[in-house]
């Protein structure tokens, strides 16, 4: 990223500490560790998501470990908010990247290897302002518009965890996401499918579910093991 002194780019490790790095000669410009790093560090819960810059330059937005995403100040790393897109980090990762589009920020989650059950796939819209979830769209009980504790829902898995994460339309605003295994009704049950989401998150637009659903999930095997890839317009590989 262009900044007014000079070129970064940013990640973020294992356990959400995140680094800026100068892209010329690689050396760490500031570091942003959550505070409750050390607890985390060395434990089998992780994130793998990658950060995003915001359209303004001036800030970025990253996830930890705790499930959370906080939106950082790229010129001296002080936090503006932090909200959490999951009600249980111990069984459910950011494992994607985030999204930002249209002064939103777009988060998935899923599991931990293992299947910690139970647990679901979310797909969270944040407001890149404020930080407050706007909308939350849950691949299981997918008729509960918020985030939900997973032992509330009576299905679990369906986790969505594909490295490219939330794939976006940049015309419609449409979202695509696949889903790994877990139960399917095509109501709100929606694992081992692709789906269509409205900018909104808040409402299926469309799904494809392959014939062997039932099969896919007793093998434990994932359609959701990598996302969407959008080829054209109206066409989704």
């Amino acid at each position: 990223m262009k900044g007014s002194n000079r070129d970064l780019f940013f990640v973020t490790t294992s356990y959400g500490k995140t680094i800026a790095v100068d892209a010329s000669s690689g050396a760490i410009v500031w570091e942003y560790t959550p505070p409750r790093f050390r607890t985390w560090a060395g434990t089998v819960q992780i994130t793998n998501s990658t950060p995003v810059t915001d359209p303004d330059r001036q800030h970025i937005y990253a996830a930890a470990r705790d499930g959370t995403i906080q939106k950082l100040a790229i010129a001296d790393r002080h936090v503006l908010w932090k909200t959490p897109v999951t009600l249980v980090p111990q069984r459910e990762k950011i494992a994607s990247p985030l999204k930002e589009f249209r002064g939103r920020i777009i988060a998935v989650t899923g599991g931990y290897n293992g299947d910690r059950s139970p647990y679901q796939g979310h797909v969270a819209i944040l407001d890149a302002q404020s930080g407050k979830i706007l909308h939350a769209w849950n691949s299981l009980c997918g008729d509960r518009a918020s985030l939900i504790q997973p032992e509330s829902c009576g299905s679990s898995r369906s986790a969505i965890w594909g490295r490219a994460g939330a794939v976006i339309d940049p015309t419609s605003g449409n979202i695509f996401v696949a889903t790994g295994n877990g139960p399917y009704d095509g109501k709100t049950d929606w694992g081992d499918s692709v789906i269509e989401l409205n900018p909104d998150a808040t409402r299926v637009l469309g799904n494809y579910t392959p014939a062997d659903n039932f099969k896919l999930k007793l093998l434990d095997l994932d359609l959701g093991s990598t996302s969407p890839v959008l080829l054209s317009s109206g066409i989704l590989a």
